[in-house]
């Protein structure tokens, strides 16, 4: 995809951090972008940023943990947009301590963020994106951690472990 004006970007984790700086960037090349954030205000106040770039901006609150939910964002981008040419999967967060020392809480919190965030993201709107037609890009976001383990991040890494493979296996197909 070469022309980005006019198109329609996801982003997940929007409402801050690299989401937010991924938000504006796609603002700035004139794409109207889905703010998907479990924080509704820091979505709305990214929303206005954008929005003072000239496109539009939709906010929505999303768990990405939560399969229901990331099918909302989508029906809603499809509803209110009409396509997503370019979906983050980039929500993510992360605990620290030793892998025996992490808590049941601990993994389904940092497993169900960062590595079923990415599926039921993929799942939700991968199919949509196909019957489109058009060119798009899907981008997960992952880090070192998901080619190295480090200490003290043990739910991170295996989550991380899973959005590299999941990536190079959408990759492959």
């Amino acid at each position: 995809m070469e022309d980005f004006r006019g198109r329609v970007a996801v982003v997940t984790g929007g409402g801050g951090a690299i989401g937010k700086a991924l938000a504006l960037a796609f603002a700035d090349e004139g794409m109207n972008v889905v703010i998907a954030d479990i924080d509704l205000v820091a979505a709305n106040a990214a929303a206005i940023e954008v929005e003072a770039r000239g496109v539009r901006a939709i906010p929505v609150q999303t768990n990405v943990a939560d399969r229901e939910s990331v099918q909302t964002l989508a029906d809603i981008t499809y509803s209110e947009l009409g396509a997503t040419h370019v979906l983050c999967n980039n929500a993510g967060v992360v605990s620290f301590a030793p892998v025996h020392e992490q808590s049941e809480q601990d993994w389904d919190w940092v497993v169900g963020v960062d590595l079923h965030g990415v599926l039921y993201g993929v799942q939700a709107f991968l199919p949509r994106m196909l019957a489109n037609g058009e060119d798009g890009h899907i981008v997960n976001t992952s880090s070192s951690a998901g080619l190295y383990a480090f200490p003290g991040i043990g739910p991170y890494v295996v989550s991380k472990y899973g959005v590299v493979a999941l990536s190079e296996t959408m990759y492959e197909e």
